[in-house]
């Protein structure tokens, strides 16, 4: 997974929002926000959540056979890297960072 300057500025952004409603409801005195705090989620997120929590424990961070492809490449001199894909690469991830 790659992650952007760009992205990390907008989870800096919401957390700073959150933080600031926080500050802002903690300083009404019997504020009605105030009190327990409740989430509802529907089945369908309830369906992704544990679709997510399957694939994060059952799908490795690494490709442990395409390290070792990799490597024996590396070693024999025979891994090359198309510069045109690096391009591609850099260009999906600037327009990426822009959709968001």
């Amino acid at each position: 997974m790659i992650i952007s300057s760009k992205q990390i500025g907008e989870v800096l952004k919401v957390q700073n929002d959150m933080r600031a409603k926080e500050q802002e409801q903690n300083s009404l005195p019997n504020s009605p926000l105030r009190g327990k705090d409740e989430v509802t989620l529907s089945s369908r997120a309830a369906e992704v959540s544990r679709v997510r929590n399957y694939l994060i424990k059952e799908v490795p961070d690494v490709r442990s056979e395409r390290v070792q492809e990799i490597s024996q490449a590396l070693e024999r001199g025979e891994y090359r890297v198309s510069s045109a894909d690096v391009a591609d690469k850099m260009i999906g991830r600037l327009l990426a960072d822009r959709l968001k």
